[in-house]
């Protein structure tokens, strides 16, 4: 019996994935979203996001995690 769960039987659009980035982040002068959740994990320094209008500061040591589609830079 095949598996349900099998990913090469499920479509493409509803297939899911990871993906990950390391290193310093720059100056976003746009906002931009995605359809994600986005996670953020500062190490050293600081982040400034601002999302859905508001001002958010991550330090280091911090997790951030963010529906992305939310408007955010």
């Amino acid at each position: 019996m095949a598996n349900r769960l099998d990913p090469s039987r499920v479509p493409a659009r509803q297939q899911f994935g990871l993906a990950c980035w390391r290193g310093v982040p720059g100056l976003m002068r746009g906002y931009h979203r995605h359809n994600d959740i986005e996670l953020n994990l500062v190490t050293a320094g600081r982040l400034i996001y601002e999302i859905g209008g508001k001002s958010v500061i991550v330090e280091a040591g911090q997790l951030a995690a963010f529906w992305a589609a939310l408007p955010h830079r």
